[in-house]
């Protein structure tokens, strides 16, 4: 099989056969070279390209406001982890905090003083989540769009915690 011919392309590509639905040797344009900007390509002209930029750092997606655990909360949160240790658990991370996870799913995570537990929609367990007074449903993007699985439970209800952990290690592993 010959090689291709791989000079002068950006990506070091010119036989794109099949790719996007081409169905032959793609030119090498000097406006695609390594480091310049496609000045005036289809109309668009460098100003606009670099005008649409997001600002560095930005991001499309918001994400959990970073709350931080009390001590009380984090130790609690860790006898979780150490009782459900012998089922398989292992503590990892999840939207950058603290979780509970079962073979790389999460099945509760520490939100600040609360503990997110992933109950499942239509359990009793989720239900009795709810009715306790602070508990919602986990938002953590803020935009009125709550994971209908999960429960946030606050440390005022800290003692129904094991409860819900073995109930939401139920959930995950029949998933």
């Amino acid at each position: 099989m010959p090689q291709p011919n791989l000079k002068g392309c950006c990506w070091g590509l010119t036989n794109l056969t099949g790719l996007w639905g081409l169905t032959g040797p793609v030119p090498a344009r000097p406006e695609m070279r390594r480091g310049v900007l496609p000045g005036n390509v289809a109309g668009i002209s460098t100003a606009a390209v670099k005008s649409r930029r997001r600002p560095a750092g930005s991001c499309m997606m918001r994400h959990m406001e970073k709350q931080e655990p009390s001590a009380a909360a984090v130790s609690a949160f860790e006898g979780l982890g150490a009782e459900l240790a012998a089922a398989g658990v292992v503590m990892g991370k999840m939207f950058g905090a603290n979780s509970l996870m079962l073979n790389k799913k999460a099945l509760a995570c520490l939100n600040g003083d609360k503990v997110v537990f992933k109950l499942g929609r239509d359990t009793a367990e989720h239900a009795r989540a709810l009715e306790l007074p602070g508990a919602v449903l986990f938002d953590p993007s803020g935009m009125k769009r709550p994971f209908k699985d999960w429960v946030e439970v606050p440390f005022s209800s800290n003692e129904e915690w094991p409860a819900f952990a073995e109930a939401a290690l139920q959930f995950v592993a029949g998933e």
